[in-house]
């Protein structure tokens, strides 16, 4: 009995021991954390700076090529010929189709016929007003006579005029029947066919040059201001994955009723896969002229209606309230709080409070 109690004692003595030795080399463990600073939070920081912003200004907008012309019949008729196909380049002033004019054609002679009529009619009254003012200081007529011939004279000129006009409508409208290239380009659209009956004011070929082409798109208000003529874009197109630079080329002064927007107008040399009616992204870099802070939203933390960040001050984060002013894509604008050379930080391993303890690196982006 004696020796169980021996061996139950001994038991007890070597358990205290063992958890006498534990809680020593824990201590040991923590203290020796705390000296390596193993304990803190490890965070990213990046140098608050006061400089000039660069915002970017996105827009879409559909491709036009320079040339981007719909040409609508002027008179209507049967199309008996046709020159040309789609795809084809025609210069400015090629006959591309024509449409049966026989009818117009009897129109113009009629109109032709009239102004020799009324013209050997002009020269026949002025003759005779001519004799007549002599006649009249000649004191060989009367008044009354040389008005009469006067009014004779003014009444054909007015229908040589008359018939003139109507010689020059006539002819516009027989020189309408030739299908004509308005500009320099291909012949992009092509709905008619020899045969078919052309409608008066129906589209019959459009023609595109897409050597260069042309954006017109809308700006809001916010921006307008920042955008000045030659200021360089980026330019893509997903279709063909394609990517260019471009230039502003104008800019309008009036907001487009309906949309608030302001026109503006981008071009650039076709990088030879673009086509007219294409959409495209515009992207325009402007900076700002005037130097501020600014940070990424996302580091901001809202609580209530007050806004904050961690700046990075010895080995502790410390939450510093902030106010905020103008976004700029991801990034706000700070308008008190910071301070050139603060110590932002902008990723931590875990979550902060003010005051944890940290180790921080700089961003590699500076």
């Amino acid at each position: 009995m004696k020796r169980t109690r021996m061996i139950q004692l001994a038991g007890l003595i070597v358990i205290l021991a063992l958890v006498f030795t534990s809680g020593c080399g824990r201590k040991d463990e923590q203290d020796q954390v705390a000296k390596n600073g193993n304990g803190a939070s490890r965070v990213i920081v990046e140098t608050v700076k006061n400089q000039p912003i660069v915002r970017t200004i996105q827009l879409s907008g559909k491709a036009e090529g320079i040339v981007d012309i719909d040409v609508l019949a002027e008179i209507s008729g049967r199309l008996i010929s046709l020159n040309k196909s789609l795809g084809d380049w025609v210069k400015k002033g090629t006959e591309i189709g024509r449409i049966e004019s026989a009818q117009y054609e009897y129109a113009f002679k009629q109109a032709q016929a009239q102004l020799i009529g009324a013209e050997a009619g002009l020269k026949s009254k002025r003759m005779q007003l001519n004799a007549d003012s002599l006649l009249f200081v000649q004191e060989s007529i009367s008044e009354q006579a040389l008005l009469n011939s006067q009014n004779a004279y003014q009444m054909a000129l007015s229908t040589y005029k008359g018939a003139q006009a109507l010689y020059e409508q006539t002819k516009r409208t027989l020189d309408r029947a030739i299908l004509k290239a308005p500009e320099t380009g291909y012949i992009a659209y092509l709905p008619i066919k020899v045969g078919e009956a052309i409608q008066a004011n129906s589209v019959v070929y459009t023609i595109v040059d897409d050597s260069e082409i042309i954006v017109r798109t809308g700006i809001g208000q916010n921006y307008i201001n920042l955008v000045d003529p030659n200021d360089k874009v980026s330019i893509t197109c997903n279709t063909n994955n394609l990517q260019t630079k471009g230039l502003v080329k104008r800019i309008g002064r009036s907001a487009k009723l309906g949309d608030s927007l302001y026109p503006i107008e981008i071009t650039f040399k076709n990088p030879g896969q673009m086509k007219s009616g294409m959409i495209l992204k515009l992207e325009l870099e402007k900076e700002t002229s005037q130097s501020m802070y600014a940070i990424r939203f996302s580091v901001v933390e809202q609580r209530y209606d007050k806004r904050y960040v961690y700046v990075a001050e010895g080995n502790k984060a410390v939450l510093r309230e902030i106010k905020l002013g103008d976004m700029f894509g991801n990034n706000v604008v700070v308008t008190e709080g910071l301070s050139s050379g603060d110590l932002l930080i902008v990723d931590s391993a875990g979550k902060l409070s003010d005051g944890y303890p940290i180790i921080y690196n700089v961003s590699e982006k500076e």
